[in-house]
């Protein structure tokens, strides 16, 4: 209610018309908080606006589908009262970034 009164008139109009609302002046009503309220309000909404022109202009880099390679092992510690190491590796990649060079050979020229 403070931003939508006070986006709409003056601080001071919002403060008085939110003390006869509560039938008395309370500090979180004041004319800094109601200013401090919608400024807060403001950033918030500026920072959506700009994820979703963001999201918009970079529609294209976005993929409906990825491939995700993962393969794992054992790796056995160079101490012999250790235990052997588990190690992972991932590859992400969009199919549209796979070439196929030959009947039984492919590449992927873009890959995370």
């Amino acid at each position: 209610m403070q931003c939508l009164l006070g986006a709409e008139s003056s601080f001071k109009k919002t403060e008085a018309l939110l003390a006869k609302k509560c039938c008395s002046q309370r500090p979180i009503n004041s004319q800094s908080r109601i200013q401090k309220t919608i400024n807060q309000v403001g950033h918030l909404l500026s920072v959506v606006k700009q994820e979703e022109d963001w999201f918009a202009a970079n529609q294209s880099c976005f993929s409906e589908e990825l491939i995700l390679n993962i393969d794992g092992g054992h790796i056995q510690s160079h101490d012999t009262d250790k235990r052997s190491f588990e190690a992972l590796t991932a590859t992400v990649y969009n199919p549209k970034k796979l070439v196929r060079k030959d009947k039984n050979h492919s590449e992927i020229t873009d890959q995370t």
